[in-house]
């Protein structure tokens, strides 16, 4: 009697892989029943890529991605944070070492989108500060993000600490980067560029996001050079877009 076999064929990052149940997992699949030897022959047609051996033995439904590269510490905690509030999305920060030009934080991320070829779904976002960066490095992030729909950028006039500050307050009157965290630290009294991931709330959250799109609406030619303010709102708002934070926050 030919004993029967059932192979899956199902897809991982827009791939497809078959082969022998319980030997391959995936979240979706088709099955058909086949011989042993006709399964066999069919398996020689193909090669796994190398990473698929370092995926997760059973794949969990997939979960649209942000990546975000940034200048420093400060935005990828605080991005780590939001993450663990997050169900249907994950928040991939890019750890860098200590350049934090704007170039490398672009070249950062170009460098995982080639190596690492996110999803068709995924979004990519370079998070910078204004500081005293030349404009000219700043119109080449600006360029790259407008080179797909996929891409972003965020920038935060003087820094990301004016971010920060309107989780609490919507900034009037901040007129430096020194002013900027001290006043910030009349809400985060410990504050000195690290931050916790419980001061951050997902109704400051949004409140923030509201304090600067209301900013973002005051038409300004020549913001962000001199106006304080910070876009990185609309990154933050298509993570909790997915999330609905605003219509179920209760904190």
């Amino acid at each position: 009697m030919t004993r029967i076999f059932v192979r899956a064929i199902c897809k991982v990052d827009s791939e497809e892989y078959q082969g022998f149940l319980p030997d391959l997992h995936c979240s979706e699949a088709q099955f058909e029943p086949c011989t042993r030897s006709d399964d066999m022959t069919r398996q020689k047609e193909f090669k796994r890529p190398a990473s698929f051996s370092q995926r997760r033995a059973h794949l969990r439904p997939y979960r649209k991605r942000f990546v975000i590269s940034a200048e420093g510490q400060t935005e990828l905690q605080y991005f780590e944070a939001l993450n663990r509030l997050c169900d249907n999305v994950v928040l991939k920060p890019i750890k860098g070492r200590t350049q934090s030009a704007p170039a490398y934080v672009l070249k950062r991320m170009q460098q995982y989108i080639q190596r690492e070829r996110p999803e068709g779904t995924d979004e990519c976002w370079l998070v910078v500060d204004r500081n005293d960066w030349p404009e000219n490095q700043l119109k080449k992030l600006e360029q790259w993000s407008a080179s797909s729909e996929r891409y972003g950028f965020a920038i935060s006039n003087p820094k990301f600490e004016f971010w920060l500050l309107l989780h609490f307050e919507n900034g009037t009157g901040v007129r430096s980067p020194a002013d900027c965290t001290r006043r910030l630290r009349n809400y985060i009294p410990e504050y000195d560029g690290s931050i916790g991931g419980n001061m951050f709330t997902t109704n400051r959250i949004c409140d923030a996001v509201k304090r600067a799109k209301d900013l973002d609406n005051i038409h300004d030619k020549n913001w962000p050079f001199e106006r304080f303010n910070s876009t990185v709102y609309r990154l933050v708002s298509r993570i909790i877009r997915d999330e609905d934070f605003c219509g179920n926050s209760d904190s």
